[in-house]
């Protein structure tokens, strides 16, 4: 999960006698606002757009056209939290780093028993911080259905194909084949922190994979 601003103005298709909450141009302020990344797993330039309620309507029109309360995701993670995941985080909330609650790390092998491991930074006394643990643990986790298998397997190789990115520019700037120069060096930086910034794919995972290892740690410095 990563951290957005939500712009302050309203899309007028939430405001008067008609509303809709689906229309283009609450679509394209959520496309926009969230990096055309869903909000949950983080998957990009996603195709199989859902508007997700944070706080399930369960048919209360006001939450239902809240603008506060609408979340760009993908069909997997939509149907995965349903109504039945309520009180997580907030990834909206102003000058809020929600990828510092949440260690994500993904898996070398693509195997349905293998899992994405989902895990506090911290223990926290916030109740809001174990309900999101248990929710992205399903939606990177969950093979329920031959649907959810399917989707799961897809978002794991799509996951690895950044994930082996990452370990190409770790292993250029540890192992080089021959010497680099300061610039190059800076450069490589630069690509790693680039994967970390709201607008790349699970950057929630680049910023731990880099966090967690004594190496890159070191050589790029803090990227929350």
């Amino acid at each position: 999960m990563f951290s957005v601003s939500r712009p302050n103005t309203v899309p007028q298709s939430l405001t008067g006698t008609n509303k809709d909450y689906r229309s283009e141009e609450v679509l394209l302020t959520l496309k926009k606002m969230f990096h055309g990344k869903c909000y949950l797993c983080e998957r990009a330039n996603i195709s199989d757009i859902q508007v997700e309620h944070l706080d399930p309507h369960q048919g209360d029109l006001i939450k239902k056209f809240n603008w506060n309360n609408l979340f760009y995701s993908c069909s997997r993670c939509n149907s995965i939290k349903s109504h039945t995941h309520t009180n997580i985080l907030d990834c909206s909330i102003a000058n809020h780093d929600i990828s510092h609650y949440l260690i994500l790390e993904c898996p070398l092998t693509n195997n349905r028993d293998i899992k994405v491991t989902v895990r506090e930074n911290s223990p926290s006394t916030q109740q809001s911080v174990n309900l999101t643990l248990m929710l992205l643990d399903e939606c990177y986790n969950n093979t329920s259905t031959g649907i959810r298998g399917i989707s799961r397997s897809e978002l794991i190789k799509d996951i690895q194909r950044y994930s082996f990115q990452l370990q190409k520019i770790k292993n250029e700037l540890l192992f080089p084949t021959e010497p680099l120069a300061q610039s190059e060096i800076d450069l490589k930086i630069e690509k790693l922190k680039a994967m970390c910034s709201p607008q790349f794919a699970y950057s929630a995972f680049w910023k731990w994979a880099i966090t967690l290892d004594e190496d890159l740690s070191e050589l790029v410095g803090n990227v929350f």
